[in-house]
């Protein structure tokens, strides 16, 4: 029988459980047994991220992104870019019926650190560094804030999904009988399996941070200072829980900051050359929407591109075929001077073209 509500299951039946949160949180036992903590532990199975997320999350990547880049006269930003060493484990002490050891957002349904883990661990990894040089203290005010003051940097989401995959893995407790008071320590004495947990590999990893900019500051020192000691921190310090068995570490990290935002730039501009062609598209309409048929005519001759094919096709057809048929001297010599630009004007005697140049002629009185 399911541990959950009846419509539930027709869902879940129904769909491709892509996110995670459910999986990890709801997915119960279909069976009321009652597992040792060994066997709860094999219960768990490997996941990964399916592909419908990976493209989500990148939309969701590519607006923040965006947005960054259109408050850049607020302030300055770097993305760091790095892969997790051995796994992490963030979410751990989190109280949960399931204890799954995981932060999976609630919306996306991914792994991810929250961006107050991300600005506590830097936070930490400077105190720590500094700690005997009282002159960087002010620097790490400034950054960070005190109770009294906020500080000018901040700290956004990381999200855990390019190639992201999801370990079981258990906690076990050693020398239990010895801190049960049952006898004394001794190296014969089990490791016994205590709690499960998932520790989640992946690569790819966004790191965002930025520093808002003041006339008080540099804010560009700042944010490349603090871009250091966040990688620093991940690498050395590490993040989530069980740190000192290897989890937590992120490796390679590497600033992408100039790659990603060239790139936004450039479809920036882009956007905005076609928003201007399509705004100028429109004027065009309804300025020749205000023309008379002859003004309109007139003006379409005009704008004729002497290397366009297609144009110097028209100009001999339709166009013609109208001057001809309004008997607008404007109009003809538009055409005329459109002609000569071509080489189409000076043509032999008996040829098609020539009867048209001798039609434009007599309608100009030439």
């Amino acid at each position: 029988m399911a541990w959950y509500p009846l419509d539930t299951e027709k869902i879940k039946k129904l769909s491709d459980q892509t996110n995670l949160w459910y999986q990890l949180n709801y997915d119960r036992l279909d069976k009321k047994e009652k597992l040792s903590d060994e066997n709860r532990v094999k219960t768990l199975k490997k996941l990964m991220i399916n592909g419908s997320i990976v493209r989500l999350m990148d939309q969701v990547i590519d607006r923040r992104r965006r947005l960054l880049f259109q408050l850049r006269e607020e302030a300055v930003c770097k993305c760091l870019i790095g892969r997790t060493d051995y796994g992490i484990v963030h979410g751990l002490g989190a109280a949960h019926v399931r204890e799954s050891g995981l932060t999976i957002h609630s919306i996306y349904g991914v792994p991810y650190i929250p961006a107050s883990s991300m600005k506590g661990i830097v936070h930490h990894w400077a105190q720590l560094a500094f700690k005997d040089r009282h002159e960087i203290t002010p620097i790490i005010e400034q950054l960070f804030g005190t109770e009294n003051r906020r500080g000018i940097t901040q700290f956004y989401d990381v999200y855990l999904y390019h190639r992201c995959q999801l370990h079981p893995d258990m906690n076990t407790r050693l020398y239990s009988e010895y801190y049960e008071g049952k006898q004394d320590a001794s190296d014969t004495m089990s490791a016994v399996p205590s709690g499960k947990f998932y520790t989640v590999t992946a690569d790819n990893i966004e790191i965002v941070i930025s520093v808002k900019k003041s006339s008080v500051y540099d804010a560009d020192q700042y944010l490349k200072l603090l871009a250091d000691w966040t990688a620093k921190a991940l690498m050395e310090v590490g993040i989530g829980a069980r740190s000192s068995a290897g989890f937590g570490y992120m490796t390679a990290i590497e600033d992408k900051t100039n790659t990603i935002f060239a790139v936004i730039e450039k479809q920036e501009q882009e956007r905005q050359e076609k928003l201007q062609a399509e705004q100028a598209k429109k004027q065009l309409a309804q300025k020749l929407a205000n023309m008379s048929d002859t003004e309109r005519l007139v003006f379409k001759i005009g704008q004729l591109d002497p290397k366009d094919k297609n144009d110097q096709q028209s100009s001999k057809s339709e166009y013609f075929e109208q001057v001809q048929a309004t008997q607008n001297r404007e109009a003809a010599a538009k055409l005329r001077d459109y002609w000569q630009l071509i080489g189409s004007w000076k043509v032999k005697k008996g040829k098609k073209q020539w009867k048209k140049v001798e039609t434009i002629k007599a309608i100009l009185d030439e």
